[in-house]
């Protein structure tokens, strides 16, 4: 069921490094008086610095150093933490959940930025034949005099 219907001049899908980029780009680049309504919609209230990922496991940097919230780096932004339903491009707007309960809001642009990211998918058939198990990435490896 829709609850509401919300209209922003930018729509941006996805809090990644693009999302957040492309957001702050926008907003660095407004012309003097002018006043964009710019939204992001992110599965996460944060951006994930995976370039840091190794210093924070190796303990020389802290974790909060490595996700920085969204809210922080993008004052001025309406900021929608939800699961995206729908897309309709004919339309200009998008369908997002908010929560369980299945409450939608829908929200219309009139420029909308896809930057939703990707996922590895390692269910296709050629990767699983060549790709190691996780028994075979666990396994011990031989230390290099062969014990």
């Amino acid at each position: 069921m829709a609850i509401n219907n919300l209209a922003h001049d930018v729509l941006i899908l996805g809090g990644g490094h693009a999302g957040v980029r492309a957001t702050r780009e926008l907003i660095r680049h407004q012309r003097p008086g002018e006043r964009l309504d710019v939204a992001l919609v992110s599965r996460d209230n944060v951006e994930l610095w995976h370039g840091l990922m190794p210093q924070m496991l190796a303990n020389t940097v802290q974790p909060e150093h490595v996700v920085v919230p969204l809210r922080e780096v993008l004052p001025r932004v309406s900021i929608y933490v939800d699961e995206i339903r729908e897309i309709d491009l004919e339309h200009r707007r998008v369908t997002i959940d908010q929560g369980t309960d299945g409450e939608e809001l829908i929200l219309t642009y009139r420029t909308l930025v896809l930057a939703i990211g990707s996922t590895i998918d390692l269910t296709r058939r050629s990767l699983q034949r060549r790709a190691p198990t996780r028994q075979e990435l666990e396994q011990p490896t031989p230390d290099l005099d062969g014990r």
